[in-house]
């Protein structure tokens, strides 16, 4: 995510990482994920962190998080 929009609708350029990224201008809706390649539960630290990125998206879209 680089372009980041506010609820005011400004522009700011921001840096995150965020594994997995599909935006609907029609649908109005974006789902990012986080991919973790093991085979056990995954700290709640991680989960909290893509939260926080996901707010970095537009306030226009809608956003699921999936990990």
């Amino acid at each position: 995510v680089e372009n980041i929009t506010d609820k005011n609708g400004a522009v700011r350029a921001q840096s995150a990482d965020i594994d997995v990224v599909a935006i609907s201008d029609i649908d109005k809706k974006a789902v990012i994920g986080e991919c973790k390649f093991k085979n056990e539960k995954i700290d709640k630290s991680i989960y909290e962190t893509l939260i926080r990125r996901g707010k970095l998206i537009a306030a226009k879209y809608k956003v699921s998080k999936y990990i």
